[in-house]
């Protein structure tokens, strides 16, 4: 798996997927962090990553979290978009809790910068959101008793839910080479990874 059940990322493996000569990473929708001090701060190839949330409460977390001059906390899309520095942004099992609509201005935006650049999508769900629930205990266990906990809670409740049918990612056929593959969390079969390298 790319990442594993503490959720961090292994870098040799997204090498792999992406093969870039260096990384300028836009972690988009990184919630309380899927990257390792140690490894980033070792390793040479990684340049920097930016860390992107629209939950402002995680601000402080991520400033304690990650010290590393290779960091950077910002919540400000619009900058990020326009004038930050990337090669490559991750949507590490955020996609679900992001519209139609708003994804693809956001991927329009990545693209209108007119600079080469991959996004890799993780984690992304086709199934309808009950339908991949009852599946779920057949297929990994852990992962359903981590989704009952978060069933219960008020604020999951409230946040929106989309799935993605593969079609979707035909939009950006003539901009991206688009690839599959089964999913790099730990749902391998209820869910699956797409990425968008520029032309």
């Amino acid at each position: 798996m790319l990442f594993n059940y503490d959720y961090e990322i292994n870098l040799e493996k997204l090498f792999k997927i992406a093969k870039l000569e260096y990384y300028k990473i836009l972690d988009y929708g990184c919630g309380k962090g899927i990257w390792s001090n140690d490894h980033v701060e070792k390793d040479s190839k990684v340049q920097n990553i930016i860390l992107y949330d629209n939950n402002a409460d995680l601000i402080n977390f991520l400033r304690k979290k990650y010290k590393n001059k290779k960091f950077e906390i910002n919540f400000n899309l619009e900058e990020i978009t326009n004038t930050k520095e990337y090669n490559i942004v991750i949507f590490s099992s955020v996609i679900q809790y992001i519209s139609h609509e708003e994804l693809k201005r956001t991927i329009n935006k990545f693209n209108s910068n007119k600079k080469k650049i991959t996004i890799i999508f993780t984690d992304v769900p086709f199934l309808p959101r009950l339908v991949e629930f009852v599946m779920m205990p057949l297929f990994n266990l852990k992962r359903f008793l981590f989704s009952l906990k978060l069933l219960f809670s008020q604020n999951y409740k409230n946040i929106k839910y989309s799935t993605y049918q593969k079609s979707f990612f035909d939009l950006f056929q003539n901009e991206f080479e688009i690839s599959y593959s089964k999913n790099l969390h730990d749902l391998k079969y209820l869910r699956y990874t797409v990425v968008l390298s520029s032309k």
